[in-house]
């Protein structure tokens, strides 16, 4: 007698959607680089923002414009390689202090509340009153769920650019280099882009500094 097998059962796995390059992103967006690689400015239709760097590659200017006409000319202040203050178009002014819990917006103080990754999920005022609440997709895309406020840092704390929707992400860099005793390590802190609808960096901005250093990238 031969054995009859039963039907294969249909398969229940649902395939998992591959994120889009960024590198159509980019093109989608007009991204353009300096000559050191770094992002200077992201075309979005009659949309333009443009992004200055200090000397130690940090992010300091972002100037949004519409049809050519500036909207927005915001200056940012650094303490070490952490985001701490917001000023005015003459840098004069201080219009929001970042702090690791929370941020000072117009003398209001606003404060996160935050998962295990570090994503704000909900902003809070001084009176306990609920500002903002959020949702992150699996690459860090934010959902707005509710609320009247926004907060400039979202998936993992990261500082994120509300145009573009682009994260400034910080990573710490393993840099070894070849010398004529041996191989000399060190670490370093860099920053790079990331797309959170595409789930990854933007593929120009450098690693990090020197030809004969090879970096291993860390979340910090």
């Amino acid at each position: 007698m031969i054995a009859t097998l039963p039907p294969p059962r249909p398969s229940t796995t649902i395939p998992k959607p591959l994120p889009v390059p960024l590198a159509e992103k980019a093109s989608d967006l007009g991204i353009e680089w300096d000559a050191e690689n770094r992002l200077v400015a992201v075309n979005q239709g009659t949309l333009r923002s443009e992004f200055s760097y200090n000397a130690w590659g940090r992010r300091v200017r972002i100037v949004e414009k519409s049809n050519g006409a500036v909207t927005s000319d915001r200056r940012f202040l650094w303490c070490g390689v952490t985001l701490c203050e917001e000023r005015d178009a003459t840098g004069g002014t201080v219009v929001g202090r970042f702090y690791v819990k929370g941020m000072q917006q117009a003398g209001a103080s606003y404060y996160y509340s935050t998962d295990h990754l570090e994503s704000v999920r909900e902003l809070t005022d001084s009176t306990g009153a609920l500002r903002a609440r959020y949702d992150h997709g699996p690459y860090g895309s934010v959902t707005k769920l509710s609320g009247d406020k926004d907060s400039p840092f979202t998936f993992t704390g990261f500082y994120q650019h509300a145009t573009s929707g682009l994260l400034l992400t910080r990573l710490r860099l393993r840099l070894t280099s070849r010398v004529s005793l041996g191989l000399r390590s060190s670490l370093r802190l860099g920053f790079r882009h990331f797309g959170p609808h595409s789930g990854q960096w933007s593929p120009k901005e450098p690693w990090t500094i020197g030809a004969q250093d090879e970096p291993t990238t860390e979340r910090c």
